[in-house]
């Protein structure tokens, strides 16, 4: 499982791959929109940012949280009949791997390499990039639907934002751009600069 609120950055951000890749101005735009908020993050807010994309809205049972609610009971039955382990991501990037690799009775190997044709997931390798994102209002819209989860899950009640607020146009516009270019490139479509 992940951080619903680095998983909203990356959603939104990835969801440029296959949604509206072959409109140039939208393309444009959006690019622009992320250029600004890489300048200042509280001019663009995640909210405009997904309403833009016409994305479903995250709850809990929709596909952004693959109806983890309707999950639960049976999770947590199978968790402490010790049939399944609950491995979070912000683990899976710091590599901390002891309690799975006890779970599962095995030593898991690091292996860095991504093959070629998955390496457009790559963006930050991080995690907690979401108090970089985040403005005022996403705080209002989002707190009240992501908090079952985190309840649930484990993550503490922390909504405090970076101060100062950077985001990486490495891992913003220019990956952006990467991927929408990769998936025009594949359908024959002029790369857009």
């Amino acid at each position: 499982m992940r951080d619903p609120r680095d998983r909203l950055v990356s959603y939104i951000l990835y969801r440029h791959y296959d949604h509206l890749y072959d409109d140039e101005d939208f393309v444009r735009q959006q690019l622009r929109l992320l250029e600004q908020k890489e300048r200042d993050p509280d001019s663009v807010s995640l909210v405009e940012l997904e309403t833009r994309l016409a994305l479903p809205s995250p709850a809990l049972n929709s596909a952004f949280f693959w109806s983890d609610h309707l999950k639960w009971d049976a999770l947590d039955k199978t968790v402490s009949q010790g049939r399944a382990f609950l491995f979070k991501y912000e683990d899976y990037v710091d590599h901390n791997f002891d309690l799975l690799e006890d779970f599962l009775g095995v030593r898991i190997k690091i292996d860095t390499k991504v093959p070629k044709q998955f390496c457009r997931v790559i963006r930050s390798k991080a995690h907690g990039f979401w108090r970089h994102w985040f403005t005022e209002r996403d705080m209002e819209h989002y707190r009240p639907l992501f908090q079952p989860f985190l309840e649930r899950y484990g993550y503490a009640d922390d909504w405090l934002l970076e101060d100062p607020r950077e985001i990486n146009p490495d891992h913003c516009s220019h990956y952006v751009r990467k991927i929408i270019n990769e998936r025009r490139e594949a359908e024959d479509l002029t790369p857009v600069v």
